[in-house]
């Protein structure tokens, strides 16, 4: 009888009977006489049969993503905190009501001194609404994904005579104080993990 042991994947396909009549005789007839391989044959047909039977539903995609982003963030805390930790995200330009016809169900009001912009940083979207009044420009705004809610949230806007901050609602909305007229970078932190960025926003 040969001593030697098969190797896993062999014993995986004497479970799940993969193996020609040959090679399957000698594999169980090594099994009988082999203490180890007969449990580890044993444990094999106990998994696969618990996979066959499994009829359990895979979690929903925001429910994963909503696990990974809170291990993520357990990791972080244990220990120093660095910007390498934070996952940035930089925001595109898809739609700008100044400078193309309505699109993506969007519409543009008769006020021009409202203007209406969406921002893709995959797997998110951000929506923007801004405003010009004789007090300064004005930035109200919504957080759009898959990832569902988030345990915290801060929004910063940031330009070169002015930074103003303000947090994410439940319905992931914000709005932000008046700004003198200028260029503008607007960056939403998620959860101490998630940075998504704007690098160039002009209000005014």
């Amino acid at each position: 009888m040969d001593t030697r042991h098969p190797p896993f994947h062999r014993l995986a396909d004497l479970a799940e009977s993969k193996l020609g009549e040959a090679d399957r005789a000698m594999a169980q007839q090594h099994v009988s006489g082999c203490a180890r391989c007969s449990r580890d044959l044993e444990w094999l047909s106990h998994m696969i049969e618990l996979m066959r039977t499994d009829r359990t539903e895979a979690a929903p995609e925001h429910v994963i993503l909503r696990a990974v982003r809170l291990f993520s963030q357990h990791q972080a805390g244990a220990q120093p905190k660095s910007a390498d930790m934070v996952h940035r995200l930089i925001g595109v330009l898809r739609f700008d009501s100044a400078a193309a016809a309505p699109a993506f169900g969007l519409r543009v009001g008769a006020d021009e001194a409202t203007r209406q912009l969406l921002f893709a940083a995959e797997p998110y979207e951000i929506e923007l609404r801004t405003s010009s009044a004789a007090d300064g420009a004005t930035v109200v705004g919504q957080l759009l994904g898959p990832a569902g809610p988030v345990d915290s949230a801060d929004v910063e806007l940031v330009g070169a005579d002015a930074r103003v901050q303000a947090r994410l609602s439940d319905l992931l909305e914000f709005s932000l104080p008046a700004v003198p007229p200028g260029t503008y970078r607007l960056e939403l932190r998620l959860d101490q993990a998630i940075a998504i960025e704007i690098p160039s926003l002009h209000l005014g």
